[in-house]
């Protein structure tokens, strides 16, 4: 797995102080990172694939995005899918594809602490199934990206065929300059990158497509004149378009890590040189084992009593390892930007015991943030404001995670399992409240405050009626011709759950688009995903 926070194929934010988390990192900064990379954040995540619920896309057509419902984008999802191994896993009949160019697989080889876990939620009464199938609401092994026990990121999957086609280039090592718009006629012209220190300038016959990010593209769209005039003026860039939502609108999941010690030998240890030369030979040879899944073993999406809709607005990542069981709490604090007092009493009388870690997340967070120009030089990083339980209501749900991952990690099936200990209440902070308290929950998510790294919205899909979307419904940058953005920038609002998938689903949908084409709207279950898919020209 790669650190998702200071890989160096990653591109690095210093976000600013949260004044209401984050307490227990260096300056109150919560990290928040991009892909730097051929397939951007596929190439580094781990692997989750979570469609997010059909609520959340009728939401959107509500929002202004109209042709994008659970109807709507159904069918590209069977379209980009191919199931190719179960594994441990749950996979609903005529929910799936079968021929896309994504391998999405369960659990290879659930580990001993996974396998005790699920027994757990089974215990408990706790509904198991396919996460992107009937129903969302349930507890499942895994689904992942991965091929074989090897990442199936988008640039593998879609450019690995492709790299050979003779009007395709791609150019690596580079960092997109600015769009030059054609000032009269508001036209994008092209792109200007810089590689190796030289400048080069790239003309468009026809379309100039930006798949730049959440964080990135709105930073372009500025840097090119393009978003609230203050902003720009402040930093005397010429103003093409005045687009006040170009960096408004900007969530994510928050999330906190419950970290628990196990009785020996029951989940990786990596200071057991042994353990660590057994992994990587079952890896070599059969790409099965530790080595062949991205992280989280199992996933799950629940509804909390604060939930505002049908919607799950809470879940869990879980993780058959802890951080200082791979490598030692020093690196975990530079990893994590702990605060080294926050390293020194609650993570090193730990080190390398075993355990496992759960991730309780909010998933339908109400907070927002924004995003700034921190000045007009392409090489400063920009202002970004996360905001994270600036609304009480997120704060709420995750507490209501932490109690339940309880319950689930302290059951009498995993007490006569695994032995499991939760940490002791010696987290800065937090020390003063009663462990497992409602109070303690609370500061703990203030504390240790992560994100899922899952931003987006803030070059929002909308409406010509909605003054804040930047957007149009065929992901055309509004005001401007021949630009377009296909990027998680453009979601209106977060999905429930990880949003690798829905990504994916919306650069197959709007290459469709700009075709001139889409697939016919279709709900699930279908017969055969063969014959269920037909198309139809669209205006364009």
């Amino acid at each position: 797995m790669c650190n998702l926070s200071t890989a160096p194929a990653r591109w690095s934010t210093k976000n600013q102080r949260e004044r209401l988390c984050g307490w227990g990192l260096k300056d109150n900064r919560v990290s928040a990172t991009v892909g730097h990379a051929l397939g951007g954040g596929s190439a580094h995540n781990e692997m989750i694939f979570i469609r997010g619920n059909p609520l959340d896309f009728n939401r959107w057509e509500q929002l202004g995005a109209n042709g994008w419902s659970w109807a709507d984008v159904f069918p590209y999802y069977l379209k980009l899918e191919r199931i190719t191994q179960k594994g441990a896993g749950f996979f609903d009949e005529g929910y799936h594809g079968t021929d896309g160019p994504i391998s999405i697989q369960g659990i290879p080889s659930p580990s001993v602490i996974s396998r005790v876990l699920m027994e757990s939620i089974r215990f408990l009464g706790l509904p198991i199934g396919d996460l992107n199938g009937k129903d969302q609401s349930r507890f499942s092994y895994t689904p992942q990206n991965n091929e074989g026990g090897q990442r199936c990121s988008s640039g593998r999957a879609y450019l690995s065929s492709a790299s050979v086609r003779k009007n395709l280039h791609i150019v690596i090592n580079a960092v997109v300059q600015r769009i030059p718009i054609n000032f009269p006629n508001k036209r994008a012209e092209g792109v200007e990158y810089k590689k190796d220190g030289k400048l080069y300038h790239v003309k468009a016959k026809k379309e100039v497509i930006l798949s730049a990010g959440t964080f990135n593209f709105p930073k372009l769209l500025m840097l090119s004149g393009i978003g609230p005039r203050k902003q720009l003026e402040k930093l005397q860039i010429p103003v093409i378009l005045d687009l006040p939502g170009v960096g408004q609108n900007l969530h994510d999941h928050p999330s906190i890590s419950l970290f628990y010690t196990t009785k020996p030998n029951t989940s990786t240890v990596y200071i057991r040189t042994d353990q660590l030369v057994s992994d990587a030979k079952i890896y070599s040879v059969n790409r099965t084992g530790p080595f062949s899944v991205g992280g989280s073993q199992i996933k799950a999406f629940t509804r909390s009593k604060y939930a505002l809709d049908e919607r799950p607005d809470m879940g869990y990542s879980i993780y058959g390892s802890l951080s200082g069981s791979v490598f030692s709490y020093p690196i975990s604090e530079y990893l994590n930007n702990y605060k080294p007092q926050v390293t020194k009493k609650y993570f090193l009388p730990q080190s390398y015991k075993d355990g496992f870690t759960i991730r309780a997340v909010t998933y339908r967070p109400l907070s927002r943030g924004t995003l700034q120009l921190a000045s007009k030089n392409v090489e400063d990083e920009p202002i970004i404001h996360l905001r994270l339980f600036s609304n009480e209501h997120d704060l709420k749900v995750i507490v209501e995670a932490c109690k339940l991952a309880a319950q689930i990690a302290e059951s009498k099936v995993v007490q006569e399992g695994l032995n499991a200990k939760p940490f002791p209440n010696t987290l800065p902070k937090c020390e003063k409240y009663s462990q497992g308290s409602d109070s303690y929950f609370r500061c703990l998510a203030q504390t240790l405050t992560r994100t899922g790294y899952h931003h987006v919205g803030t070059c929002k899909m909308g409406s010509k009626d909605d003054q804040m979307a930047v957007v149009d419904p065929h992901l055309r940058v509004r005001g401007i011709k021949n630009l377009r953005v296909i990027d998680a920038s453009v979601m209106p609002e977060i999905t429930t759950g990880n949003t690798n998938a829905p990504a994916m689903m919306i650069g197959e949908r709007d290459a469709d688009l700009i075709r001139g084409r889409k697939l016919e709207p279709l709900l699930p279950p279908v017969k055969n995903v063969k014959t269920a898919l037909k198309y139809k020209l669209i205006d364009l």
